[in-house]
C-alpha cells in the first residue's frame, strides 16, 4: 500500500523533483506512524482491565483511520479534481 501512496504523491511532480518528493512522503509515513502509535498508546496505555485493554486501542485506531478517510474523501480528492 505504501507504494501506491508514494506513486500518487509524486504523480504531478517534475522529474527532477520526484526523488525529493518521494523521500518526503516516506519520511511522513514513518513520522505519521510513530505519532499515531504514540497517541494511541498514550491515551490507552493505562488501561489494564481485561478486554478493555484491547478494545480501547482498537477503537482509537479505527477512529483515526475514519478521520483520515474523511479527510481524503472530502479534502484531498476534490482538491485533485479541481487541479485537473
Amino acid at each position: 500500500m505504501g507504494v501506491v501512496q508514494t506513486d500518487a504523491g509524486v504523480a504531478n511532480t517534475l522529474p527532477e523533483d520526484a526523488g525529493a518528493a518521494s523521500g518526503l512522503i516516506n519520511t511522513m509515513h514513518q513520522i505519521g506512524s510513530s505519532v499515531g502509535l504514540a497517541l494511541i498508546v498514550g491515551l490507552t496505555g493505562g488501561m489494564t482491565h481485561g478486554v478493555d485493554s484491547y478494545r480501547q486501542p482498537l477503537l482509537m485506531s479505527t477512529i483515526c483511520a475514519a478521520i483520515a478517510l474523511v479527510i481524503i474523501v472530502f479534502v484531498v480528492i476534490p482538491g485533485e479534481q479541481r487541479e485537473n
